[in-house]
């Protein structure tokens, strides 16, 4: 199992508000309705518990909510991804903000390591990047 990890980075908005949007992705719905032919992905959709979008090559890849006995931690389990993969969210409060960071747990071969290891670091940069400069409060309206 190869981990993955981003940088830590810090989200303007209470830990537990950022905790409750990121376990319920169907809050994202009508963003992606909207704003969908900008997208970088094709076909993506959202549920209360997962999400789902059309990746090259694979086909429809979903991603679902799995429990953890940790606190602070979200994990989403791929499904139909051609290795075992799983996003983990770390969540901790920072007083009105929210420090977080992202890993992509990988089950693949060692030889493949090399291959996937840029890329993965390059999309949870790229994530990482954005969730901080996002703002939740003007996104959400509140």
């Amino acid at each position: 199992m190869q981990t993955y990890t981003s940088r830590a980075f810090t989200m303007s908005k209470d830990a537990q508000s950022i905790e409750g949007m990121v376990k319920n992705p169907a809050l994202l719905q009508p963003y992606v309705e909207k704003f969908g032919d900008k997208l970088p992905v094709k076909n993506l959709s959202f549920t209360e518990d997962g999400v789902s979008v059309e990746a090259p090559i694979v086909g429809n890849v979903t991603f679902t909510r799995v429990d953890t006995d940790t606190p602070g931690v979200i994990k989403y389990q791929g499904k139909g991804t051609p290795v075992p993969l799983a996003l983990n969210i770390f969540l901790k409060p920072d007083g009105d903000k929210t420090s977080a960071q992202l890993s992509l747990d990988a089950d693949i071969p060692a030889f493949m390591g090399g291959m996937i290891e840029g890329k993965a670091k390059s999309g949870l940069a790229k994530a990482a990047d954005f969730l901080e400069v996002l703002d939740f409060d003007r996104l959400f309206k509140k």
